[in-house]
């Protein structure tokens, strides 16, 4: 009975080499998995069959399940060469014909052992041996029975060759993996090499068999424990080990599976070590903290080490050929430099906004301290001027005159700057109500002019214009507008102001899309290209043209950026006459 023992790995190849090749199906869009199925499956068939045969007495049923047994035999030496060629990323492995050359032989070793009857080119005699339960079938091999084997052990050692300069040009973290999918194969070689020389048990029995169970636990462990098919070695070689950024590939289970160069500081280990590990031991503290985090709340995270370098960590997930996931990709990029010129950039906009934060404060002082002594020098001025108890010469009523001008042209200035600086500290309130243009020029007809003696025109549409904004602002852009334009024209009828709703005035020429308050004046269009000038320097934010007065580059400038504030713009109008100025046009609103 102990022969009986000779059985059982026979059976373990034969479970061992099906479940393996079934179970290898589930990767068949991997490279190399299809090819490594069907070799473990006709190894497994091979083994099944040759088991049968051993605990069959009957000569006819015994050569039944020795051919079948060939079936699964003849195609595992090229299956060993296409699988080693397509998991090394050789196309010629896909390529019909390649495949339809190298079964041309495995399909001539079937019908040779099938016919052997007619010409015994596979064996010439055979004796049967019982041996308990067993039977030996001890065979004299004929000369078809050398070529096989020794066109079979050359693909075999062919594959290996090619794993073997699969595993030298691969890094040393699949080194060890691919050395035992060589070594197995090697394993079969020699096995087959002693059976064929006599060197067994038993007369007859074939201890190729058992090969396959130490082979098939090799490749178990190397492709299913450290997912050597999620990733193909020769693509890895070329594509991750060059990328400078650090590379960390998870499973489902969350095993570290896989890790380049790059990110050898954020493992607990050298990559031999934690290949394999869960990822709470495989990786270091600061990057598993991070992960964690990218993971809770779906982003990237900004991590630091004691090299003072900052990383960004981020994940990506891999998806299966069926959509579920397989694992995820955490990419580690090295981000010190952009942070550097990130904070820097914070650094210049804080030290920029307290540059302006001092100068609105300094000039807001100092036009205080001027506007003071200002506001004493006119107020003395008009004294003079109206004091009955001291009546003033001609040439004094000059000089007290021209100090007076000089004093009021003084004052504008400081009252404009402090506007300004107001605006740019952001001190400026902004109140929004709803408004009509019609009624609020009526109103506020009264200041058109700087010469109450002069009028001014209205052209009012008859309904509605009702605008969103600030009434306080847009009364100081209509007024300084006003300014300007009556600067320039000196005839008695001043200015014109019209009210435009979107839409009006086609008629005229006109086809404006917002409502807008239009000042214009006839003497106005003498210097229309100068003014257009000056609108357009304060809107591209260049220095005023050397032409111009000082207060009149302010007045535009203020008027400028109070339409600002309340989302409106200051633009160059005409009435579809001789007569041009500025207009304040409300962009945003709806047409009343």
């Amino acid at each position: 009975m102990s022969e009986i023992i000779l059985i059982v790995p026979v059976i373990l190849g034969a479970l061992v080499g099906c479940t393996l090749g079934i179970f290898c199906f589930r990767y068949r869009r991997k490279p190399g998995a299809t090819y490594l199925g069907l070799l473990l499956l006709s190894a497994g068939w091979w083994s099944l069959s040759y088991g049968l045969e051993l605990l069959t007495a009957d000569p006819d049923m015994n050569f039944l399940w020795f051919a079948a047994g060939i079936v699964g035999n003849a195609f595992l030496s090229p299956l060993a060469v296409l699988f080693a060629m397509d998991y090394s990323g050789m196309p010629l492995a896909r390529r019909g014909w390649f495949i339809g050359a190298l079964c041309l032989e495995p399909i001539l070793h079937i019908l040779v052992t099938h016919t052997n009857h007619l010409h015994s080119l596979m064996y010439s005699t055979i004796e049967f041996q019982h041996h308990g339960v067993l039977t030996l079938a001890i065979r004299q091999w004929g000369i078809w029975f050398a070529i096989d084997e020794v066109l079979g052990m050359t693909m075999v050692i062919l594959a290996m060759a090619i794993l073997l300069r699969q595993t030298l040009r691969s890094p040393r973290v699949f080194r060890r993996q691919l050395l035992g999918v060589a070594t197995a194969l090697l394993l079969s070689v020699l096995l087959r090499a002693l059976t064929v020389v006599g060197i067994v048990p038993l007369e007859g029995y074939d201890l190729t068999h058992v090969s396959f169970v130490l082979a098939g636990s090799a490749l178990a462990l190397s492709f299913f424990r450290f997912g050597l098919f999620d990733i193909l070695p020769a693509a890895r070689e070329k594509i991750i080990e060059g990328l400078t950024d650090g590379i960390v590939v998870l499973d489902s289970n969350d095993h570290c599976v896989d890790a380049n160069a790059a990110a050898r500081k954020f493992l607990r280990g050298p990559r031999r070590k934690v290949v394999g590990e869960e990822a709470s031991l495989a990786l270091a503290p600061e990057l598993l903290q991070a992960l964690e985090q990218s993971r809770a709340e779906n982003r990237a995270v900004e991590i630091s080490l004691e090299d003072l370098a900052t990383h960004l960590v981020s994940r990506a997930p891999v998806l299966s050929s069926s959509g579920e996931g397989a694992g995820e990709v955490v990419l580690i990029r090295d981000v010190t430099s952009e942070v550097e010129v990130r904070q820097a950039h914070i650094d210049a906009t804080r030290s920029a906004e307290e540059t302006s934060r001092a100068q609105s404060a300094f000039l807001a002082n100092i036009s205080h301290e001027l506007r003071t002594p200002l506001n004493l020098v006119l107020g003395f001025t008009d004294a003079l001027k109206h004091d009955p108890r001291s009546p003033l010469a001609k040439s004094q009523e000059e000089y007290v005159g021209e100090i007076e001008e000089a004093g009021r042209l003084l004052l504008d200035l400081v009252n404009l700057v402090l506007s300004l600086s107001r605006i740019d500290a952001g001190k400026r309130q902004v109140d929004l109500v709803e408004f009509d243009l019609v009624d609020f020029c009526r109103e506020l007809s009264t200041h058109f002019h700087s010469d109450p003696t002069k009028s001014s025109g209205l052209r009012l549409p008859n309904r509605e214009v009702l605008v969103s904004s600030d009434m306080e602002i847009t009364s100081e852009i209509i007024i300084a507008i006003a300014k300007i334009v009556t600067e320039v024209d000196e005839r008695e009828e001043g200015v014109v102001v019209h009210v435009i709703a979107g839409g009006d005035n086609k008629a005229q020429g006109e086809n404006v899309a917002s409502p807008r308050i239009a000042i214009t004046a006839p003497l106005f269009s003498r210097r229309a290209s100068h003014f257009r000038k000056l609108l357009s320097a304060e809107a591209s934010g260049a220095e005023s043209p050397p032409d111009i007065d000082l207060r009149t580059w302010l007045q535009i400038r203020l008027a400028s950026r109070l339409s600002a504030l309340i989302d409106a713009r200051l633009e160059f109008s005409s009435s579809g006459t001789a007569s041009e100025g500025f207009a304040l046009v409300f962009d945003d609103n709806p047409v009343g």
